[in-house]
């Protein structure tokens, strides 16, 4: 139901709206206040925000122009339908001068009411549905704009040789406009620290690409200068005192992004083992694994955690006591994390309480090696299904734009604009999950739409050709042939 307001000084004039109203728009508008004059109305205080005003311009006192722009002003959404004179064209000028075109001319039929309240009604459900695809878009964006800052992380840390067309498209995407950088890794368990760390790095660089992995929060922080750099270190050190943290060197050449990286983690290290002297943990290790759970390869999980075994055997502790079992439920919990983080789904809570009740209770230290190896290939498993579907539902998105824009030559830039990748990786994602190119796909869908209108026979091969989007019909035909072995007259006549 759409919520109405009537102003209007004459009660004669009143009683006909609403007894329109009821006639024709019963189940569609719903009454909710009436005045005779501007002031009331803008003084008076609603529980419902009004869809549509039915406002006179002519009023003593406050008449309807000043009315509608003190309205307007209150209600930014509402659509106003002015109620004019013929001889009120000055009013109407200034009407269009505050944005409101909307006219009902008085005297006006039954006919001209219903058609211009269904004309306002459908300019309502126009902004609506403008309105919810804009938030989907803001909303898409920003879901896009946290993956692409994963992805360009994982693909960072994940590969020993980076594919720097791929990283510069990566950088196009996430709009990073300088070629200076340094990188900062911090481990720190408290997230809330992550949010503080990253707003305070918001004040002194141009672009923040981010990512919150495993206690590790990653900073690759582009366009700061190097004065800065050093005064964000003291402030860390300063302010979050129990946060291990690494950093770079300063660099100014994509091609380097890769051994930025790995210097500042290095440095986290580093860091971390002097301050854990009298502890051993296999740091790199873990480092190592968990980049491949990320990439979901099971085989170098299974050898990388095997020398995580090994070296925590050959501990003091050899036997698996609480230390040793306990080393492995956080791994597995941060692990776990590490899904949870790419997926964005809660755990499987039962069966990570089923694995932490299992290595309590395991007295066998070749048990425990495959308990933990089954939970890594199970959490791969889920990682494998996600990507899967992530990817379809892209691919399903693009295609559907495709199949709605084919007629209009939907050009590979536009879908990739429209899916928010680049034109480069588009493309290439698009072959790799379709089998074929976006030409080729294009192609197959007007030739199979093509097909089905010859059968129909309602229109000429011409016709088709150009409801299809082609500016030559001997093309169209051409193409026809060369996709299905017919011409178009070979197709009709068989």
């Amino acid at each position: 139901m759409y919520k109405v307001i009537i102003v209007e000084d004459e009660e004669i004039e009143r009683e006909a709206i609403k007894f329109l109203i009821n006639e024709f728009f019963e189940n569609k508008l719903e009454l909710i206040a009436e005045f005779d004059n501007g002031l009331s109305v803008v003084e008076s205080i609603f529980d419902d925000i009004p869809d549509i005003v039915l406002l006179d311009i002519h009023m003593p006192g406050l008449n309807g122009i000043k009315t509608a722009k003190i309205l307007k002003e209150k209600w930014k959404d509402v659509e106003i339908l002015f109620l004019t004179a013929n001889s009120q064209f000055e009013y109407a000028r200034q009407a269009i001068q505050i944005g409101i075109t909307d006219f009902l001319v008085k005297p006006y039929s039954s006919d001209t009411f219903e058609d211009s309240i269904n004309k306002v009604i459908k300019k309502i459900d126009v902004s609506k549905k403008e309105k919810l695809k804009y938030k989907l878009i803001d909303n898409n964006l920003e879901e896009i704009h946290k993956t692409l800052e994963c992805e360009f992380i994982s693909l960072i840390i994940s590969n020993n040789t980076l594919d720097i067309e791929l990283i510069e498209a990566y950088i196009n995407l996430l709009k990073i406009n300088s070629s200076e950088y340094f990188v900062l890794i911090l481990k720190e368990s408290n997230l809330e620290n992550y949010k503080d760390i990253k707003f305070l790095f918001n004040v002194c660089a141009e672009n923040i690409v981010s990512y919150n992995f495993l206690g590790k929060n990653i900073f690759f922080l582009f366009g700061v200068k190097k004065l800065d750099i050093e005064k964000i270190s003291k402030k860390i050190k300063k302010n979050y005192s129990k946060c291990y943290f690494g950093k770079s060197d300063y660099f100014d050449d994509i091609k380097n992004i890769k051994k930025a990286y790995e210097s500042a983690n290095s440095s986290l290290n580093i860091h971390i083992k002097e301050s854990l002297k009298q502890y051993q943990f296999p740091i790199e290790f873990e480092d190592q694994l968990y980049k491949k759970v990320i990439d979901c390869n099971k085989n170098d999980c299974k050898e990388i955690f095997h020398k995580i075994f090994l070296f925590m055997r050959n501990q003091k502790n050899t036997e698996p006591n609480y230390s040793f079992v306990k080393y492995f439920k956080q791994l597995i919990l941060l692990i776990d994390r590490v899904v949870i983080q790419i997926i964005e789904q809660k755990s499987n809570l039962k069966k990570f309480e089923d694995i932490n009740l299992l290595l309590e209770n395991c007295k066998d230290l070749s048990k425990i090696e495959m308990i933990v190896n089954e939970y890594i290939f199970y959490c791969i498993d889920i990682l494998e299904d996600f990507k899967g579907n992530k990817d379809s539902k892209i691919i399903e998105l693009a295609k559907r734009y495709i199949e709605l824009h084919y007629s209009e030559n939907v050009s590979l830039n536009e879908v990739a604009d429209y899916i928010g990748f680049s034109t480069y990786y588009f493309s290439k994602f698009f072959k790799k999950e379709v089998g074929i190119n976006f030409k080729d796909f294009l192609t197959n869908i007007k030739i199979n739409k093509a097909k089905e209108l010859l059968k129909n026979g309602n229109l000429n091969i011409s016709e088709i050709a150009y409801k299809l989007g082609y500016n030559e019909p001997n093309y169209f035909s051409l193409t026809f042939k060369k996709k299905t072995g017919l011409s178009p007259k070979e197709f009709i006549k068989q």
